[in-house]
């Protein structure tokens, strides 16, 4: 049995084979899709993900490897995919961005040499050996201990004791960490609160922040949505935002999303003076991605039929995905381990076009360099606090 675990805040993608480079953006809209639920905040990172089930295909075979070769949109060859991963996890090299997998095994069990030599070499893999079988409470605190660090303690009790059990033999981690900021930092002078519609009829309250400055933009017909693009510090990342025209608008505009439509927006930006307003947001989500992957066609790698035998010769199966993700946007920049009125813009003769981001939006993380989505995810609401003692206090009036 093995546990496959994409512990994600953030992850990026660097230059690569161009075969692997066009099937990653596939891959990245396929998983959006295939895990939106319309009725909350999402993020997620489908290049973590890829990376940790990459790890896995480099020790499949027979259909279980062409299922997962399929799925993911790797090319033909083994080699080019791997060598296409080891380029990627070399371009990621930067100071805001920490990308790490490790390979644990049962201190009684033995992968094959060769595919333990590909993981260390390909995917920078660290390999360490835990008492999966005979101290779950240890090993659980072990892998615990090591994504805290990894993450900057932004993603903790990944894996409890109760979901090892003695047949667990390997569990495989990528975690990832970014923190960067803004290129153009908001100004927190300016924030304010403000109206946010979750649908048309209904409205919470945010902290709405705002700049004055030149953006790339540009208005998609064929999404019917609005484009805005924000550089971190350096270049090497940028948030792209896509906000719908009509306030009920993000569902249609997701289900318009292909691989090729966002890599077309870019070239239709154009840098010109926003009025940008733009709500501080803060999502966590954690996503178990077994049904998921399968209904994506990834059937055979959960079930008896799996063959994984490049990896070992004993009997194996994945038993559980799970990815953990975060991301925290505000005045300063973004960590991540994402006015009233209804019409969404207006001229201003002083300011050029104003663009408030009032209403539910889709936002993805890509590599400048490379062209590829990392992170991606949409806010629809405002998380709502916890009442403790005011509430108490009111069931106590109530039934007093």
């Amino acid at each position: 049995m093995i546990r496959l675990l994409g512990v994600v805040l953030l992850a990026a993608f660097g230059m690569a084979d161009k075969a692997l480079y066009e099937g990653s953006n596939k891959f990245a809209v396929d998983f959006y899709k295939s895990v939106k639920d319309d009725s909350s905040n999402l993020v997620c990172s489908p290049i973590s993900l890829q990376i940790a089930l990459a790890m896995t295909y480099a020790g499949a075979a027979g259909n279980t490897a062409k299922e997962m070769k399929d799925v993911m949109h790797f090319p033909d060859s083994l080699k080019t995919t791997l060598e296409g991963h080891k380029a990627l996890l070399d371009s990621l090299q930067d100071p805001v961005l920490k990308v790490a997998s490790k390979l644990y095994l049962d201190d009684k069990f033995q992968v094959k040499q060769a595919y333990q030599d590909n993981v260390v070499k390909y995917f920078n893999s660290e390999v360490e050996n835990v008492p999966f079988g005979t101290d779950s409470t240890k090993s659980a605190a072990t892998i615990n201990q090591w994504v805290e660090e990894k993450t900057n303690k932004k993603i903790t009790n990944l894996i409890t004791p109760d979901s090892i059990s003695p047949l667990t033999k390997l569990v495989l981690v990528n975690a990832v960490h970014f923190k960067a900021k803004w290129k153009d930092a908001f100004s927190e002078k300016f924030t304010k609160d403000a109206d946010f519609y979750v649908t048309k009829e209904k409205k919470v309250t945010v902290k709405m922040m705002y700049q004055s400055g030149h953006f790339n933009y540009a208005n998609i017909e064929e999404l019917k949505a609005s484009v805005v693009e924000l550089p971190y510090e350096g270049d090497k990342f940028r948030m792209m935002i896509i906000l719908p025209n009509e306030i009920d608008g993000l569902k249609d505009v997701e289900e318009r999303l292909k691989a090729t439509t966002l890599t077309d927006i870019f070239s239709k930006l154009s840098n010109i003076k926003l009025d940008l307003h733009l709500p501080r947001f803060k999502i966590e989500k954690t996503l178990e991605l077994t049904k998921t992957l399968e209904e994506m066609g990834m059937k055979d790698l959960f079930s008896t039929k799996a063959n994984l035998t490049n990896m070992s010769d004993e009997d194996l199966r994945v038993s559980k995905v799970i990815q953990k993700a975060f991301i925290d946007v505000n005045e300063e920049g973004t960590e991540a381990a994402a006015a009233t009125e209804f019409m969404l813009l207006t001229r201003s003769f002083d300011f050029g076009i104003r663009l408030v981001m009032n209403h539910p939006f889709f936002f993805t993380i890509r590599h400048t360099q490379s062209g590829l989505d990392i992170f991606t995810g949409r806010f629809k609401k405002r998380k709502p606090k916890v009442c403790r003692t005011r509430c108490q206090l009111r069931r106590q009036n109530l039934h007093s």
